[in-house]
């Protein structure tokens, strides 16, 4: 298929792109002459009655289809969206989805017919003979010269953003089809949320956010060099388990991306996105694909951007575009395909998070053209969200109040999640007519904005938000909040967002729940209201005033319009179908037409024309849409497939609602031990005190806990945390050592609760004394799923038993059980020691966690896992979860 500019200049179109992303175009005198031509097509398909070859002709005539898709498209099923007959296809190579709502006259010439693709297309080929000025041309050509006709027609009749979208020179993407299903739809399809891979996401953004405010120089590639080694693939990892890792390997590095360089926070949040979100044209893409782009790309972009400087808004399209062909001659390079797709994911990237438009197609034969990534939101979902936060009772009130309201501003107006992170209370405005306008301004040395066009002000005049707004100004402005105070922040904390990461999770798995979309985000709201508003701008009538195009664009905070029409609409089936019929109407079609193409009598149709008192085209035309709506009706329905049902309310308390996670309750519980002024450690934790002595609570009912389940009395004694732990002889100084270091690293994200609180469950039902009593071993089972889930492997554990000969047959046995336990949670099976000598009270078999397997007895010691998991048992308490 002919690319956009060679069609255009084929077609008689002389084109050419400026610095700003903008296409300039000038005719030349051929284009009338075929515009004239095609719409001579367009009279004879809409007059010749259902015939092989008129259904491929209509929708190339009456449906802009052009003749070098009809293959896909006339392969494509159809399906009713909303009134209408729609077919979708892949275009440029698969990767950008297309869709069509037909025309009336199309869905007759579909009735009860089974296409042959082949057939229809040579018959088309034959038809067109009837066109005089077709004829001249051979058949092989004819399909050709009406693609060319096409775009000439097209580009006369159309506004320019739905001619650039027909002739490919600026293609929008539709939705997926389940995706624009929902719209007409009660529920969502059934997703598994990973809560893991929520508190992933957030904690990536957060870095790259900080990262960036802070606008430091590079200075060396160190840190991607680090993240490149992170893409190992190990054989006997499972794919998953290597993904988990990749992710875990590179949010590691947090600490020293955020106090390092603008480039490396960039490109490592880059291949964070290719280990979260796969490559440009597949989610689920191969590990070595994934490994691939790192390893070709990551230091080439490095030193590409490095010169660029620290400001990211300074990074303009012209600038990466030489970077990329610089990279793109690298002689060192033996992979350039890999390093063009690598460098084209790469790109979408950066128009995603910060905006910055695409290169121009064709900057290198080896760089694919970015696809964006398509998301929308029903307004059915964004209800669904807020009616859970609304009717949850469990959850931080305060946390609840402002997803809640981020959540209606991003669907009232096009916010980013960081412009509304750090909204200012002086930048709001209210107005005399009851709306309020909202200034988006960067904070010196905090927060920048993505892009120049990105400072600009807001309208929003919904009556729910702006109710909803009013209210939490009150509050802060009750709390004593200054002017230059945060409208997202908590009382006396009017410099940092409240709650960061814990709104940011809760934001997504909300989302992700209420949509049935586990790919969906924050910034999924924002595409809705620039695609809802363009479907409007596209539909009207006075949209080929390009000035409009522009003011939209400042209102969203693009620097340019192609970017709003190429990346952030999706939903322009229905507006292209108006704006072609309108143009098809001056298409005088008579009585014998209409006896033609409807089987009704020329005779009974002037009748009904003068009754009606309407010209012969409208009244055709009316009774052309009335007998395809009946068609449509018996089409299947978009949805058709999906498994959809009403999601379940979403939880607001444990780990996916707070920035409380397991290792911080270790931390706090070790601050509790010494002599600290508990307002310090309020403090140093961000805790309130409420919350601290709720900590205090769950730390003495553990205990009691662990003395019930061997039916003992426990002392009466104890006063908190401090006292429980000095008891129990637990020593949290021996958690510092490499041998637990997967497991905090895996308690201070995000877990299952649930999860967390079985394998709690089982340490408090099987511990006594230091021991940890696996006898028999499946008690352990819940355990050691948990560790399996936090990266812990069998060469970790030892199973040690006694053997002193009493008693064989009972020690094969254990064994046994041991081995299929092992096999049947870590598929492998775990080193098992005799005991060298019995004692007392001592159960017969116990598990260790030696630092290796020659240890002597302290190295076989348990006492920093004991102290682990009384952190993780305080964590999962309902005490501790119930106010977190």
């Amino acid at each position: 298929m002919n690319t956009s500019y060679n069609l255009l200049h084929e077609a008689g179109f002389r084109c050419y792109r400026d610095r700003g992303d903008v296409d300039h175009l000038r005719y030349t005198g051929q284009t009338r002459k075929r515009a004239n031509r095609f719409a001579a097509a367009q009279s004879l398909l809409l007059r010749t009655a259902s015939s092989p070859g008129v259904f491929a002709g209509r929708l190339v005539c009456l449906d802009l289809v052009r003749p070098s898709e009809l293959v896909d498209v006339l392969s494509a099923p159809t399906y009713r969206l909303g009134d209408h007959q729609c077919t979708d296809w892949h275009s440029r190579c698969g990767r950008r989805i297309d869709r069509r709502a037909l025309s009336s006259f199309t869905t007759m010439a579909l009735e009860q017919r089974c296409i042959d693709v082949p057939l229809e297309i040579a018959a088309l080929q034959s038809l067109l003979a009837e066109v005089p000025a077709y004829s001249e041309f051979p058949e092989a050509q004819r399909l050709v010269e009406l693609e060319r006709d096409l775009v000439c027609w097209a580009g006369q009749r159309l506004p320019r953003s739905l001619w650039a979208h027909v002739s490919g020179l600026s293609p929008m993407s539709a939705l997926p089809r389940e995706m624009a299903a929902l719209a007409d739809c009660v529920g969502v399809p059934r997703i598994s949320v990973d809560e893991a891979a929520l508190g992933r996401s957030a904690e990536m953004a957060d870095m790259l956010d900080t990262a960036v405010s802070a606008g430091r120089d590079s200075t060396t590639p160190l840190l991607v060099e680090l993240g490149m080694k992170v893409f190992s693939i190990p054989a006997k990892e499972s794919e998953q388990q290597t993904l988990r890792r990749w992710a875990a390997e590179l949010l590691a590095l947090r600490g020293q991306v955020e106090a390092g360089d603008v480039t490396s926070a960039v490109v490592i949040a880059w291949q964070f996105d290719l280990v979260e979100s796969g490559t440009l044209t597949d989610i689920n893409a191969a590990l070595a694909t994934r490994a691939r782009y790192s390893r070709t790309a990551s230091l080439r972009l490095w030193r590409m951007l490095a010169p660029l400087g620290p400001d990211v808004q300074r990074w303009s399209t012209a600038s990466l575009s030489a970077g990329y062909l610089s990279m793109m001659s690298d002689p060192s390079c033996k992979d350039l395909r890999g390093l063009g797709a690598a460098i084209s994911s790469f790109q979408a990237f950066l128009q995603e998070v910060f905006g910055i438009p695409t290169s121009p197609l064709g900057l290198h034969k080896h760089i694919p053209e970015p696809t964006p990534r398509v998301q929308w939101i029903p307004e059915s979902a964004v209800l669904r969200a807020i009616r859970w936060l609304d009717e949850d009772t469990k959850g931080d009130p305060r946390l609840k109040e402002i997803c809640a309201l981020k959540i209606l501003m991003a669907h009232a107006a096009p916010f980013r999640l960081d412009e509304l992170r750090w909204l200012r209370l002086s930048n709001i405005f209210p107005l005399a007519d009851g709306s309020i306008e909202v200034e988006i301004t960067p904070i010196a040395g905090v927060h920048r904005l993505k892009t120049a066009a990105a400072q600009r002000r807001v309208l929003i005049s919904d009556p729910v938000v702006v109710c909803r707004l009013r209210a939490l100004i009150a509050r802060r402005e009750a709390e004593g909040a200054p002017s230059n105070g945060l409208l997202f922040a908590a009382a006396g904390e009017d410099t940092a967002p409240y709650r960061r990461r814990a709104v940011h999770i809760a934001l997504l798995r909300l989302l992700k729940q209420a949509t049935g979309n586990p790919s969906m985000t924050f910034h999924a709201l924002r595409h809705t209201v620039i695609s809802n508003a363009m479907e409007e701008l596209l539909s009207s009538a006075a949209v080929t005033n390009n000035n409009r195009l522009t003011q939209l664009a400042d209102w969203v905070g693009h620097e340019v319009a192609v970017t709003t029409l190429r990346f952030y609409t999706h939903r322009y089936e229905v507006a292209l179908r108006m704006q072609i019929d309108a143009c098809l109407r001056g298409v005088g079609l008579t009585n014998a037409d209409g006896e033609r193409l409807l089987g009704i009598k020329a005779n009974t149709l002037t009748a009904g024309a003068r009754r009606k008192r309407v010209p012969m085209e409208v009244h055709l035309w009316h009774l052309a849409s009335s007998r395809a709506q009946a068609l449509v009706r018996e089409l299947p329905n978009a949805a058709t497939g999906l498994d959809l049902h009403e999601p379940e309310p979403t939880s607001f308390i444990g780990s996916v609602a707070t920035h409380f996670t397991a290792q911080k309750c270790l931390a706090v519980l070790g601050c509790l031990t010494t002599n600290l002024d508990p307002r310090l450690i309020e403090g140093r934790m961000q805790l309130r005190s409420s919350e601290l002595i709720s900590i205090d609570k769950a730390a003495v009912c553990v205990a009691r806990d662990l003395y019930a389940a061997r039916s003992a009395l426990a002392p009466v004694e104890w006063s908190g945390a401090r006292s429980v732990i000095k008891h129990l002889g637990l020593n949290f100084g021996r958690v510092v050592q490499p041998r637990y270091a997967k497991l905090v690293k895996a308690m201070s994200l995000p877990m299952d609760t649930n999860l967390a609180a079985a394998a709690a469950k089982t340490w408090i039902s099987a511990w006594w004394d230091g021991q940890l009593n696996a006898d028999p071993p499946e008690r352990l089972v819940p355990l050691l799923g948990f560790l399996k889930e936090a990266g812990i492997t069998l060469d970790a554990l030892q199973l040690t038993y006694e053997n002193d000969g009493s008693d064989p047959v009972g020690v094969a046995e254990l064994l046994a059980r041991a081995a299929h336990v092992a096999a049947a949670v870590f598929h492998g099976h775990w080193s098992t020691k005799p005991l060298g000598r019995s004692r007392r009270g001592r159960s017969r078999a116990y598990l260790i966690w030696p630092s290796r397997a020659d240890a002597d007895a302290a190295g076989r010691s348990n006492a920093g896992f004991d102290a682990l998991m009384f952190a993780l048992a305080v964590w999962v308490h309902p005490e501790v979860q119930g106010r977190h």
